[in-house]
């Protein structure tokens, strides 16, 4: 009796050590996260929030104007945004011991690549002549260097830009850290920028109307390049799975499910101004 009593108290202990999320690593590796990671994880962030914060004042700038378009648009807004924080953010917790810092991490890089992406997105897309890709973003003008209006189309270019950093996330997550992360949001983006308007649009010509190629695509293999250059960590458990995990990466599944064809019909909007039919739209409920 005493040894079944020992071995029901190590499984509920092994499972309460699984469950404290908030010390666990990105990185896959039997030690949390030290604290060395987490300042310089502030010192990244922190950085990256000045170099904003210093290209929106010289050029972004808000609407004069609104209309009524503007909160048809906004609802479009907050349905990709759901996508982005929990669809990608809960889809993220198949691994048990990662839970807290995957959706933590989604949130973080979500939040660096909306105000980044406003501004590679139209840098690359005036230099590559697609002023015509972000309908309303910069009223018209074509030079490099005018103001940006940031309006709700600005808004949802950048969240396009996260879903692709999200992507890569899938593929890193377990291998690297913190801090690591968020620098490379800060660099994925503009390539994601670069990869879209330059290559893809400018270049090649490429229609792709639910971002299947600009998203998903450059997502997936920049974060299997980025693995890759990585190279294999160690086996460990950290990359089991649990029933939390898995319910918890269903439920992010689900939501996945739900939004993506406003995702797939917003995209098209606002890349191309094309209105899909409800029918399409509900037709890929079906498909899906």
């Amino acid at each position: 009796m005493s040894t079944l009593n020992n071995k029901m108290y190590a499984t509920v202990s092994s499972e309460r050590d699984a469950n404290n999320y908030g010390l666990l690593p990105v990185s896959n590796n039997d030690k949390p996260t030290n604290s060395s990671d987490w300042s310089r994880l502030a010192l990244v962030v922190g950085l990256i929030q000045v170099i904003l914060l210093g290209l929106f004042l010289r050029f972004v700038q808000y609407p004069t104007s609104f209309s009524s378009q503007d909160d048809v648009q906004y609802v479009f807004y907050l349905n990709v945004t759901i996508m982005m924080l929990v669809g990608f953010g809960f889809l993220m917790t198949f691994q048990k011991l990662n839970p807290l810092t995957a959706v933590g991490m989604t949130f973080l890089v979500t939040t660096i690549c909306i105000p980044w992406a406003v501004l590679t997105g139209r840098f690359f897309a005036s230099a590559a002549g697609n002023i015509g890709e972000y309908p309303g973003v910069v009223d018209g003008n074509s030079t490099l260097w005018e103001p940006v209006t940031l309006n709700i189309n600005a808004l949802l270019q950048g969240n396009f830009a996260a879903a692709a950093v999200l992507i890569s996330f899938g593929a890193l997550i377990g291998k690297i850290s913190p801090s690591q992360l968020a620098l490379l949001t800060f660099l994925e983006v503009p390539l994601y920028s670069f990869n879209k308007e330059v290559l893809c649009i400018k270049m090649f010509g490429t229609l792709d109307m639910g971002g299947t190629i600009f998203i998903h695509l450059f997502g997936a293999y920049f974060g299997l390049a980025a693995a890759y250059m990585l190279g294999k960590p160690p086996p460990s458990e950290n990359e089991d799975a649990s029933r939390v995990s898995d319910v918890f990466s269903l439920i992010g599944t689900v939501f996945l499910w739900i939004y993506w064809p406003r995702y797939a019909k917003q995209h098209t909007f606002v890349l191309f101004q094309v209105c899909v039919p409800h029918r399409l739209f509900s037709d890929l409920f079906v498909l899906f």
